[in-house]
């Protein structure tokens, strides 16, 4: 089955705090243990839901088992909306939006439509059945995975629910990717690890990488590491810093996402806003 899984770490800024929002600026981040990890793989649906996708649409379905969150979309490249919301395989509703998946996966796309053309989905579908896992009553789409490990959100409540001590210790002895435990508001306090850049990072680095866009060191990748090609390090940044921008609605200094991608490092100035101007 064609498909490929990244990871990228989390980061604690060591120095530079908010000063780094101004261009002449620099700052120290160290880049963690901590990942967030993204599977993108060509996936065979059998449902009747799946079956009502147009010929020329892609399906793609994102699971994020921690949340318990399921979602579907249908990517239609000339379409007004290229990427809109479908209802899940179960008939219900799609979850609210969730800007830090569509915008990597609307750009992602957008950019292997440029660089592959209109039809690589269709060679990779055809090469799949070609392969003997795809049958030819089904519809082939993309099945996204998301996890993060658990120190991207508090396990206070988790550590106390469990009624083990507030240590190190606890800490390590939990079962990895745990869903993270919310308050009675419902909010899920994050550790400031850098979820969101992760996350969106490591989505495009699988979502290029499984279609052969940028070269990635075999089919589980870890970002940072020396064997990954520059040119596809610089290609994937580009793409992510755009995509988290995007998502955030402003632009920021870009070091999470940077750390993201290349690992512990001085960072750069920040980017001048007007390279994003459109």
């Amino acid at each position: 089955m064609l498909g490929t899984t990244c990871s990228a770490p989390g980061k604690v800024l060591l120095a530079g705090g908010y000063l780094i929002l101004d261009r002449p600026h620099s700052g120290l981040v160290l880049a963690l243990d901590a990942r967030f990890y993204s599977r993108v793989e060509l996936h065979e649906f059998k449902d009747a839901a799946a079956a009502k996708t147009p010929a020329t649409s892609l399906l793609i379905e994102v699971h994020s088992p921690q949340f318990d969150d399921e979602r579907r979309y249908v990517y239609e490249p000339t379409a007004s909306t290229p990427l809109a919301p479908t209802p899940r395989a179960d008939g219900t509703a799609p979850p609210p939006t969730n800007r830090y998946v569509e915008v990597p996966l609307l750009y992602g796309l957008t950019l292997l439509t440029e660089l592959r053309g209109s039809g690589y989905v269709a060679e990779a579908v055809k090469a799949s059945r070609a392969a003997g896992w795809a049958s030819l009553g089904g519809t082939v789409g993309l099945r996204v995975t998301l996890a993060a490990d658990n120190a991207f959100y508090s396990q206070a409540a988790e550590l106390r629910a469990r009624g083990w001590p507030q240590s190190a210790a606890s800490l390590r002895a939990l079962p990895s990717m745990l869903p993270p435990r919310r308050d009675e508001e419902g909010e899920i306090a994050k550790t400031g690890l850098g979820s969101s850049a992760t996350l969106v990072t490591s989505l495009l680095a699988a979502l290029l990488g499984t279609f052969g866009a940028i070269s990635l060191p075999g089919e589980a990748v870890t970002l940072g590491a020396a064997s990954t090609t520059p040119t596809s390090l610089a290609l994937l940044h580009s793409l992510a810093q755009l995509c988290h921008c995007a998502a955030q609605g402003k632009v920021g200094s870009g070091f999470d996402v940077c750390s993201a991608t290349y690992g512990s490092q001085r960072c750069a100035r920040r980017r001048s806003p007007r390279r994003l101007a459109l």
